[in-house]
């Protein structure tokens, strides 16, 4: 039950992300940054058939691919669909490290956004320009 709300969470804030990105429309003097076209994020799961269940099921994603790590006991699932691709990872034998209190899984490894490569190099040159002034970001 607590996993089920943890995904069912994860889902509808990734909808609602999505939706904001797609639906909404800055007033004519507001020019964003960039512009999202999708999204993707990796999570680690207890029971990857279970999971990939629950995302067709529920956010009606469908199968990308399915495959075994070379480097790691693990087995992957890209699931894609509607601007949005969540990779499944399913660790077989010892557990991973954990960081403080956090939950052994599920575990949101990465997350991030789709842009046009010219949002891109445009988000590349702010980040160049902000380090020569000494700024990390």
């Amino acid at each position: 039950m607590k996993t089920t709300f943890k995904y069912a969470c994860l889902a509808e804030f990734l909808l609602f992300a999505l939706g904001a990105a797609a639906q909404s429309q800055p007033p004519a003097t507001d020019v964003p940054a960039f512009t999202a076209q999708g999204a993707f994020v990796a999570i680690v799961v207890p029971d990857l058939d279970v999971s990939v269940h629950w995302y067709e099921l529920n956010l009606g994603l469908h199968l990308v691919k399915r495959g075994k790590s070379s480097r790691v006991p693990a087995e992957t699932v890209v699931l894609g669909g509607h601007n949005l691709f969540v990779e499944l990872i399913h660790h077989k034998g010892k557990a991973l490290p954990r960081v403080d209190n956090e939950a052994s899984v599920p575990r949101v490894l990465k997350a991030g956004v789709i842009v046009s490569q010219k949002d891109f190099d445009a988000v590349a040159a702010y980040l160049q320009e902000t380090r020569h002034r000494g700024r990390n970001i």
